[in-house]
């Protein structure tokens, strides 16, 4: 059974539901996978690497892709605020677009939504000097890891931890369209040193809204003619590590 079966009962369309909520859903799923949980009183952080018009091209489109994580967070964590910082040269929206919301929760109260916008590339390890990253969680949906070198070196800074990465080591979850992009990515990555937290598998919470491309370049070099492709279909995650 699909584990929108259950999750998305309530709406007439699951495929459209699934499409709306798979990004919110592949957090949570990897958050209690990895068995995360943000200091008390502190908001958790997510690092949304890589971002463009797909996590939304408006402040109301962003929030309404992070709102179901907020809210997801807020009960299974009892995490009063989601920090997401969306960054990457693809970001549509400029710093100053910042905002706050306070989102209401089933069962009372809110859980508040903070999002911000970073148009700068996620450097290398021989990129720009640059305050650590302080985030609980990085997420790189569908990045085509295999296909960009600069990927690699990038995920293994902020990995690493400490001086030059991230504030903390830092988990990063990697979703791609199927399984033989991911499996490429999964390549890509080993090959460069990483250790993974779990290897290329299918994602539980993938978009039910799939397709086949009808060109080779739609379908991109590491994916197989006629196969099936969706938003984060599978994923891996590169597991934190010392510095």
């Amino acid at each position: 059974m699909s584990a929108w079966a259950t999750h998305a009962a309530a709406s007439p369309d699951t495929t459209a539901y699934s499409a709306a909520h798979s990004r919110s859903m592949s957090v949570a799923e990897a958050v209690r996978r990895l068995k995360l949980a943000s200091a008390p009183g502190a908001p958790f952080r997510l690092l949304c690497a890589g971002a463009d018009r797909c996590e939304g091209d408006t402040v109301a489109a962003v929030t309404a892709t992070f709102a179901p994580l907020a809210r997801w967070l807020a009960a299974e964590r009892g995490v009063s605020e989601l920090a997401v910082t969306l960054r990457g040269p693809n970001v549509r929206l400029a710093p100053s677009a910042a905002a706050a919301f306070q989102l209401p929760l089933p069962a009372g109260g809110s859980v508040t939504l903070a999002i911000q916008f970073d148009p700068r590339v996620l450097p290398g390890p021989d990129g720009p000097a640059e305050p650590p990253l302080a985030f609980d969680l990085l997420v790189a949906f569908n990045a085509g890891v295999w296909g960009y070198e600069t990927w690699t070196g990038a995920l293994a800074r902020a990995a690493a931890g400490g001086a030059g990465g991230a504030a903390a080591a830092l988990p990063c979850l990697v979703t791609a369209y199927c399984r033989s992009e991911c499996e490429a990515d999964e390549e890509a990555l080993e090959a460069a040193g990483l250790e993974l937290a779990w290897e290329a598998e299918a994602n539980p919470w993938a978009s039910l809204q799939a397709w086949v491309p009808t060109s080779e370049r739609g379908a991109g070099a590491a994916a197989e003619e006629g196969e099936a492709r969706a938003e984060s279909a599978w994923w891996l995650c590169i597991a934190p590590r010392a510095a």
